[in-house]
């Protein structure tokens, strides 16, 4: 088709234009450009909603009084699951901002502010990036892959330096934001691992439950 048939058929060159914006839409969803809907976070013990989101948490989860806090709770640094083969670094962000949050998804997975720590009543929120692209090279991208596939029973390690809290899945979901809120559970010490379905819908999110079985600290 030469210039002058475009030129005779301005349609042809509107339905060509149309088709390359299409793919390039497509192509910037799959890997991850638009912004992240949003996904509600409650406690259990009020009707307060909060804000989650895994690329972008931008409304404070309820923090616990100081009173309430344990003097002897650690930060976790690092997430292992064996079962899928994660092994990621965890940061541990104040600022609850956007661009915090965002910030501490470059380099692993992250810990919600002001959620619980190791060996604290509550429940540690722990969120991060899901991806198969072969384009993607940060692995901070891919720090929670396969949670999908996990299975009740399966175990989960976190780490804060010489401390090691061994976790037990207890539940795998899948969710939309359509579905509203996700609790916060405030009794017993609790694992939520929280990331998006990057083979699905923009608006679905895959949530894993653990408990916590056992603690150990390594002596030098």
């Amino acid at each position: 088709m030469n210039k002058h048939a475009f030129i005779s058929h301005p349609w042809i060159s509107l339905v060509v234009f149309m088709g390359v914006f299409f793919l390039l839409s497509v192509f910037m969803v799959l890997i991850d450009v638009y912004p992240e809907p949003k996904l509600t976070v409650t406690d259990t013990d009020t009707v307060e909603q909060k804000v989650v989101t895994v690329a972008a948490l931008d409304q404070a989860v309820r923090t616990p009084q100081a009173s309430a806090r344990t003097t002897n709770a650690y930060e976790p640094t690092r997430l292992v699951i064996p079962a899928i083969g994660v092994d990621t670094q965890v940061v541990n962000p104040v600022a609850k901002d956007i661009a915090s949050l965002d910030a501490a998804l470059l380099t692993g997975a992250a810990r919600y502010p002001g959620t619980a720590r190791i060996n604290e009543e509550g429940t540690i929120l722990i969120f991060g990036h899901q991806s198969y692209l072969p384009v993607v090279r940060n692995p901070a991208f891919k720090a929670l892959n396969d949670v999908q596939k996990l299975s009740v029973g399966d175990t989960i390690t976190v780490f804060a330096g010489d401390v090691a809290a061994e976790y037990r899945v207890r539940s795998v979901e899948l969710t939309t934001t359509d579905t509203g809120s996700i609790p916060l559970e405030t009794q017993g010490q609790t694992l939520m691992l929280v990331t998006c379905n990057s083979l699905g819908a923009k608006e679905e999110r895959y949530i894993v439950k653990a408990d916590r079985i056992l603690i150990t600290q390594t002596t030098n």
